[in-house]
């Protein structure tokens, strides 16, 4: 992952909690109760804009949200180095973006376990692998 110190979760959690009032960030750490992990957690009712909560509380269907997470707040979070998560329904994790490094990585190993993979596992009923 990117490297983010515990300054950069303080940040992120002020500015969560500032910008979206009721998002009841918390330290990502301390709420598993693993401190090696680096991020906020949101637990609460905010709204990105008025109606449209940051998530994971609105239907998946709606065009304004990736999943089931806002785009907004999806964007907001990227902008500053942070991916969100979605943990369960009324929990979002949101931690540090992957390096391009690690991009790369994983993205070799997928195409490694795909071309070993036996015929059909990871293929549609067209042939094409998905």
């Amino acid at each position: 992952m990117t490297n983010k110190t515990y300054a950069d979760e303080a940040a992120l959690i002020a500015d969560l909690n500032n910008t979206f009032p009721g998002a009841r960030a918390v330290s990502l750490g301390k709420w598993s109760s693993n401190p090696e992990q680096i991020g906020a957690v949101v637990c609460g009712e905010s709204e990105i804009e008025p109606s449209y909560s940051i998530g994971p509380y609105w239907p998946i269907d709606d065009d304004a949200y990736n999943g089931s997470v806002h785009k907004g707040f999806e964007a907001w979070c990227e902008a500053r180095g942070w991916y969100v998560e979605t943990y369960d329904y009324g929990t979002l994790w949101v931690v540090p973006l992957p390096s391009q490094e690690e991009l790369d990585e994983w993205g070799a190993a997928v195409r490694g376990n795909l071309e070993n993979a036996p015929c059909g596992v990871f293929q549609a009923n067209d042939g094409a692998p998905f």
